[in-house]
């Protein structure tokens, strides 16, 4: 007789194994627990809860959403095929102040995160006054290795806070770029002086530190001593937005200097050239009486950089003797400058401004966008500066904003005459000047970029025309504008 298989010797029946054995009360009673501690401790939406056994978070907590994103990217790096360059899809930190303290506790239980290049507030206003309150965001920052940008643009910062923030950055050596516009909302002087004087000696100690955005702060002459030692010292920068910071006549030639002062420490040290300069609406000029007050010393700091791409000057109550100085003496030798902002300052017939803007125009092969809005060109000056533009072998200008500028229907003409030059511009901005409606030279604009921009496949743009009385006489009256205000009409569009 075959042996059954499943039999024992003689043909009984084997023991039941371990596996098939009944549990005993003692095991059944430890599992029972087990399980019950698991559904408690899953009732927990995120890992922290899981992990720590922290207090129960909403299905909306930060961690939980990190550590989604986490696993996504962790599984398309993983399935992507062979050979292909990985690219980061999760590489920005956007800090909710709702969410600070579970965000401290996501990087304490993960430590830290190297694929990580960015720290925003994504202008979350919050209110820092403590040290106590910025730890969850110096928690963050800090687990953050190789951090190359960071934002705390729209936040409020006080003294305390600044200081041990300013701790944190001192060890982000890779930070390329930091965004600390309108960051100190509600604080007076007396706060911000010495909260911006321990963030720029933090700066000074960044090597990479290439790009930074001030704007939006009301500095004034307190805060001149730590931003002039910032711009005069440190010789990594190469961007600057100092936009509506309250510099002032005085504390402007001070920032002059120091703009001299870091073109000389640049070429000692062989370090990159200075490449944008943004300075509008910082009233430079505020005593019609001194119209040449510290323009010589802003003409000689922009002829120290040379290699300057972007300069925004506009709004700052120049006039039109500072204008000549500054063109003749400062753009002029800026010949690889690609975008010019002088709105709201002062062209006038008077003196040689617009000769001067004509003759530095014809030395800007490169610019691309020149905005002189509500600046009394004139139509002469206009005539000129087109006749300039126009003359450039291979132009590249792809913008020009003339709004508010008295242009007259001759200059459209003019323009539309050397359209065909003017091989790159794609936008225009002519309204509130004395241009009626069903102007020759507008319409052959119109015509003309519309043609453009179906040949090219690229968007053109000219704004519609507004108020056609519009004249000097009505813009004396009225006052200028700060700014252009074609913006909201929808004109003509090609994409």
């Amino acid at each position: 007789m075959p042996n059954n298989p499943t039999s024992g010797p003689g043909g009984l029946s084997p023991q039941p194994s371990s596996a098939t054995r009944p549990r005993s009360r003692a095991t059944r009673r430890s599992n029972g627990i087990l399980d019950a501690r698991v559904k408690k401790i899953s009732a927990y939406q995120c890992v922290l809860g899981r992990t720590l056994n922290k207090a129960r978070c909403s299905h909306e907590c930060k961690c939980h959403g990190l550590e989604s994103r986490l696993r996504e990217e962790l599984l398309s790096l993983a399935t992507q095929p062979c050979g292909q360059p990985i690219s980061f899809i999760f590489d920005t930190f956007t800090f909710t102040p709702v969410d600070a303290d579970q965000a401290a506790l996501f990087f304490n239980h993960y430590g830290h995160l190297y694929h990580i290049r960015k720290f925003t507030l994504n202008n979350n206003v919050v209110k820092l006054d403590t040290p106590e309150e910025i730890r969850p965001y110096i928690i963050a920052i800090n687990n953050l290795p190789l951090l190359e940008e960071i934002s705390f643009a729209g936040s409020s910062l006080g003294i305390w806070a600044a200081y041990a923030l300013a701790d944190a950055l001192r060890a982000k050596k890779k930070l390329r770029r930091a965004d600390f516009s309108d960051c100190f909302t509600g604080r007076g002087p007396a706060e911000i002086a010495p909260a911006m004087d321990a963030l720029i000696s933090a700066f000074l100690e960044l090597p990479a530190l290439e790009t930074i955005s001030l704007s939006g702060n009301a500095f004034g002459p307190q805060v001149a001593g730590p931003l002039v030692r910032l711009v005069g010292g440190h010789t990594p920068l190469q961007e600057l937005d100092i936009n509506n910071v309250g510099l002032g006549p005085e504390t402007g030639i001070l920032f002059a200097g120091a703009l001299e002062d870091l073109a000389k420490n640049k070429a000692a040290a062989g370090a990159p050239p200075l490449r944008k300069l943004l300075c509008n609406r910082n009233r430079l000029i505020q005593d019609q009486d001194e119209p040449l007050f510290g323009m010589a010393q802003w003409a000689k700091a922009l002829a120290a950089h040379p290699q300057l791409r972007t300069v925004h000057l506009a709004n700052n109550g120049l006039l039109h003797e500072g204008m000549n100085t500054i063109i003749s003496q400062g753009l002029t030798h800026i010949q690889g400058i690609e975008e010019l902002d002088l709105q709201d300052n002062t062209f006038t017939s008077r003196g040689s401004t617009h000769s001067e803007l004509a003759r530095a125009a014809a030395n800007w092969p490169r610019l691309r966008e020149l905005t002189l809005n509500d600046s009394f060109l004139g139509s002469r000056g206009a005539a000129l500066a087109i006749a300039a533009l126009a003359g450039v072998q291979d132009s590249k200008l792809e913008v020009l904003k003339v709004a508010g500028a008295n242009l007259n229907p001759a200059n459209t003409l003019a323009l539309a005459g050397v359209f065909d030059r003017l091989s790159s511009l794609r936008e225009l901005e002519l309204n509130m000047n004395n241009i009626p409606e069903g102007d020759t030279g507008y319409e052959s604009l119109k015509r003309l970029l519309l043609e453009r921009g179906a040949e090219r496949n690229v968007k053109t743009r000219i704004d519609d025309l507004e108020d056609p009385s519009y004249s000097e006489e009505s813009r004396s009256t009225n006052g200028s504008r700060n700014g252009s205000n074609s913006s909201g009409s929808s004109g003509a569009q090609s994409s």
